[in-house]
């Protein structure tokens, strides 16, 4: 993860979970915009972005060993 690390808007036709974590509470922030409304996460973090909502991730700070990620729920084929 590097600082200002951005995602492009996109959609997904499942849900998502975005994860924050670090080594230690707070070592990473990232926002999480998703049908225009802005999220400002410090580590450890999850946040839901429903199916179809047009979102996108911006690292605002990350110690080495953190981690942003998301998991797709559901058939994505």
């Amino acid at each position: 993860m590097h600082r200002g690390s951005r995602r492009h808007p996109h959609r997904h036709e499942v849900a998502e979970v975005h994860f924050l974590v670090s080594p230690h509470p707070g070592d990473a922030r990232t926002e999480v915009t998703a049908d225009g409304v802005t999220h400002r996460l410090a580590s450890p973090a999850l946040r839901h972005v429903p199916a179809g909502a047009e979102h996108r991730f911006l690292t605002l700070e990350a110690e080495p060993g953190s981690y942003s990620f998301g998991i797709l729920l559901g058939d994505t084929t």
